[in-house]
């Protein structure tokens, strides 16, 4: 499932900000914004403030979900280690 980017300018047309809080961003307190001379990356939401050249923003996109199972059962394999862990995720 395709997830859409929904991005929020930084200056509202009235001109005041419209900043990103601490319930914006992800696990990692990342948000992902876009810079006018680096482009699109994911910073601290914390950092835009500080930075003038951020001029929007976006929550961050989650991740692809994988199987839970295959990282807490020994048996099944440990994170990133062996065949085990990549059958578990990929069935033929």
């Amino acid at each position: 499932m395709e997830e859409t980017i929904r991005w929020r300018m930084r200056r509202r047309e009235d001109g005041t900000e419209d900043l990103p809080t601490a319930e914006d961003a992800d696990e990692h307190n990342c948000v992902l914004v876009m810079h006018a001379y680096q482009g699109a990356m994911v910073t601290g939401w914390f950092n835009i403030q500080r930075n003038r050249f951020v001029y929007a923003w976006a929550p961050c996109p989650r991740g692809p979900v994988e199987d839970a199972k295959a990282y807490r059962n020994p048996d099944r394999g440990l994170s990133g280690h062996g065949e085990k862990v990549w059958d578990t995720l990929h069935p033929d």
